[in-house]
């Protein structure tokens, strides 16, 4: 008797714990990308924000795709937790590989740009990081697990103010090399003043991208021609560094003699009232006598100098690259949301210029993504 009440209650409890996990069920797989702030907004949307909404807020490409699948659940890490980004905290739910939800907090920051989202994304070994955000392209350091999707242009250019009546409304990337680097002889930048390109008197100021940020890498590759900003500079004259695309931190008093960089596309969004407004009253600067416009930015020879692919990066080792893929990128079987065309309205109003179809790489069915394109 005894030991049948065992047996019973054996299956009884087998029961209501199969019961239990029936109730609970298979977690939902949770696709989490981190990293550049330039293509921040453009995935999560801009409509979750601390503070005050941007008056024309939209839905992001991750926001869309939520809704138009239940298969997985999509989560874009701010890069920063300050306003207008979500915050103060911002959690990532578990689910069947990585069993911990990670928050993210003042005591555990998030990865601020896009080589600090790249590192994160390679150094996760517990699935709990998909993809990263980027504004730059693959570096020769960057581990050949690495697969970047570029599906998208932007481009980046200098800023300067309505308080700036020096008379310089374009540069070359010589003149921006001048001003950002210096004589290694003096410490001094070898253009440090208005009129040494062009313009009246005026001592330049100069303000940079933070230096984890995708931006930052491209302005040093790209527009400094190879050079880094400060390079051989001394104390009296390196710049001072910003969050990306944000000139708020630019004073009232130095506005007639800053210069920074920005990304055209976020200039765009934010004058377009998509993104809280942190241009802080500047103007885009040309390079080469050339406006960045949409027109401009393409992948031809004439293209504006300042052209670049904006990416998200995958890597092979992810638990969770088939769905990630399924999101971001493209498959023997077809391309993911993002590379079919069906984010491009969404691109298009966050100021970024949609690709168009073309050859992927690598053997892969065309789409409206390449993979590991040359940098422009």
């Amino acid at each position: 008797m005894f030991r049948l009440k065992a047996i019973i209650g054996t299956l009884v409890v087998v029961g209501i714990g199969s019961a239990a996990l029936a109730a609970c069920g298979t977690p939902t797989p949770v696709v989490a990308g981190v990293g550049s702030d330039t293509t921040y907004w453009v995935n999560a949307g801009s409509h979750n924000v601390q503070g005050t909404v941007p008056p024309n807020a939209r839905n992001g490409i991750s926001t869309n795709y939520n809704a138009s699948q239940t298969a997985v659940k999509t989560y874009e890490v701010p890069p920063v937790l300050t306003a207008p980004f979500p915050g103060p905290t911002f959690t990532v739910p578990a689910d069947s590989q990585c069993t911990t939800a990670t928050t993210y907090n003042g005591s555990n920051p998030p990865p601020n740009g896009s080589s600090a989202g790249i590192s994160a994304l390679v150094n996760d070994t517990n699935g709990c990081v998909d993809f990263a955000r980027s504004s730059r392209g693959s570096k020769v350091s960057d581990p050949s697990s690495l697969s970047f999707w570029a599906y998208a242009l932007d481009a980046v250019s200098w800023i300067k103010f309505p308080e700036n009546t020096h008379g310089v409304s374009s540069l070359t990337p010589a003149q921006l090399k001048n001003i950002y680097t210096c004589d290694p002889a003096t410490g001094v930048p070898f253009a440090s003043n208005w009129n040494q390109v062009g313009g009246t008197t005026g001592t330049i100021v100069k303000y940079a991208p933070q230096t984890l940020s995708g931006t930052y890498a491209f302005v040093n590759s790209k527009l400094l021609g190879g050079a880094t900003i400060d390079q051989n500079c001394n104390a009296a004259h390196l710049s001072t560094f910003l969050e990306e695309h944000d000139a708020t931190g630019i004073p009232a008093a130095q506005k007639a003699n800053a210069i920074y960089f920005f990304s055209v596309a976020q200039y765009n969004a934010q004058k377009g009232g998509y993104l809280i407004d942190l241009r802080n009253g500047s103007a885009l600067g040309n390079i080469n006598g050339v406006a960045p416009t949409a027109a401009t930015i393409n992948e031809t020879a004439g293209r504006f100098f300042g052209t670049r692919y904006v990416y998200n990066v995958t890597k092979s080792t992810s638990p969770q690259l088939s769905a990630t893929l399924d999101f971001i990128g493209v498959k023997a079987g077809g391309p993911g949301y993002v590379c079919n065309n069906t984010a491009s309205a969404t691109i298009s109003i966050f100021g970024e210029v949609p690709l168009p179809l073309g050859g992927t790489g690598a053997g892969l069915p065309n789409s409206y993504c390449r993979l590991n394109p040359t940098p422009l």
